[in-house]
C-alpha cells in the first residue's frame, strides 16, 4: 500500500460549491483540509486546488449566481466513467454533464453510485453539481444531522479519465458502511447522460 498525503486548499471552489446549491449553510468553519489516508493505488500528482485562504462557509459572502439553471454549452468531459473489480468486488460509476456556461466557468453536474462488494454490498449514491478550476472540481455539502461536510473532489486533467477523492466520511455523504468513492475512473464513452438513471430505486427519470 502507498500512503499519500494531500493538502486541499478549498477556498475559492467551496463558495463556488455553495452556489451550486450542494451545500446547506454550516456554522463558520475554515475550508483548508488536510487529509491523509491509505490507497491502493499509485497517485502520480499532488491535487492542489488553488484558493485565496481559510473562508466563513456561512450565508455571509455567498456568491449569488445560480448555476444549476444558467444556460451552458456541452463540454468534452461528458461521459461515463467508471471501475469494478468482478461481480462480488467494489466498484463505482460516474457519468457527468460537462456544463460551460456562457461566463466561461465549468461546472460538473454528476451522478455517482458505488458499492462495497461481498459479503454487505452496501451501496453510495451522490447526485450533485461541482464548481471547477483547472480540471479539478470540488462538491461539499452540509450533512446537519451528523455535523461534518462531504466532500468529493475529481480530477480531470489526464483527459481520458477522472480521479476522485472523497474527503468526507461514508455517513457525511450519505454513503453505506465502508463506502468509499476515491479510486481512478477510467472514461468508458462520451454519451450524453441522463441524470437519475444510478439510482439504487431504479429506472431514469
Amino acid at each position: 500500500m502507498r500512503r499519500s498525503a494531500m493538502l486541499v486548499p478549498l477556498a475559492a471552489l467551496a463558495l463556488a460549491a455553495l452556489a451550486c446549491g450542494a451545500a446547506e449553510a454550516p456554522p463558520p468553519m475554515p475550508v483548508t483540509v488536510e487529509v491523509t489516508r491509505e490507497v491502493t493505488r499509485e497517485v502520480t500528482r499532488e491535487v492542489t486546488v488553488e484558493g485565496t485562504g481559510p473562508a466563513d462557509l456561512s450565508p455571509t459572502g455567498v456568491p449569488t449566481v445560480d448555476i444549476s439553471s444558467a444556460p451552458y454549452e456541452v463540454g468534452s468531459l461528458t461521459g461515463t466513467y467508471g471501475w469494478s473489480t468482478d461481480a462480488q468486488g467494489p466498484g463505482c460509476q460516474l457519468v457527468i454533464l460537462h456544463r460551460i456556461l456562457l461566463t466561461s466557468q465549468h461546472v460538473l453536474e454528476f451522478e455517482l453510485a458505488c458499492q462495497r462488494g461481498a459479503p454487505s454490498f452496501n451501496q453510495g449514491y451522490l447526485v450533485g453539481l461541482a464548481p471547477m478550476q483547472d480540471d479539478i472540481a470540488l462538491y461539499t455539502r452540509w450533512n446537519t444531522d451528523l455535523g461534518g461536510t462531504c466532500g468529493i473532489v475529481f480530477d480531470l486533467s489526464s483527459g481520458d479519465g477522472a480521479e476522485v477523492v472523497q474527503l468526507g466520511s461514508d455517513a457525511a455523504c450519505g454513503f453505506g458502511q465502508g463506502v468509499d468513492a476515491t479510486g481512478t475512473y477510467p472514461k468508458l464513452n462520451a454519451d450524453f447522460p441522463i441524470i437519475g438513471c444510478l439510482s439504487p430505486e431504479g429506472g431514469c427519470p
